[in-house]
């Protein structure tokens, strides 16, 4: 298997690892390695090895296409699909560290906007 440009791997296994919430360090002792070795791989010097890979994608809970493919269909924990924006992607990995009230507020935001839509697209069929 050829193996993608390190920078994808990189900017994959630093998304998975912050939705996790782990340091490089973290990450390192979860799969016994150095942490400079994660660094390395998140910054494009190196590619992770194929057994790497494997328990890569097995402690960052990931598919192998996810972190060897730019655009791969990435999903949460329930499988839902998130959007491909990257920066949106890392917002709502923070979701799970909101208070309640955090999280009461977002939704009712999230509703609103939803709601605009609909009426905006309503408006537009009449």
């Amino acid at each position: 298997m050829r193996l993608p440009s390190p920078e994808v791997i990189g900017q994959n296994i630093a998304r998975l690892r912050h939705q996790h919430r782990w340091s490089q360090r973290e990450l390192a002792q979860k799969i016994d390695v150095h942490q400079t070795l994660v660094f390395r791989w998140e910054k494009g010097l190196a590619n992770p090895k194929g057994d790497m890979l494997l328990r890569l994608a097995e402690v960052l809970e990931a598919s192998i296409d996810e972190l060897v493919t730019l655009d791969a269909s990435i999903h949460d924990a329930s499988g839902q699909e998130l959007p491909k924006d990257q920066e949106l992607r890392k917002l709502l990995g923070l979701v799970s560290s909101f208070e309640p009230d955090d999280l009461k507020a977002l939704k009712i935001f999230i509703e609103a906007l939803a709601t605009k839509n609909r009426v905006k697209s309503a408006l537009q069929l009449t």
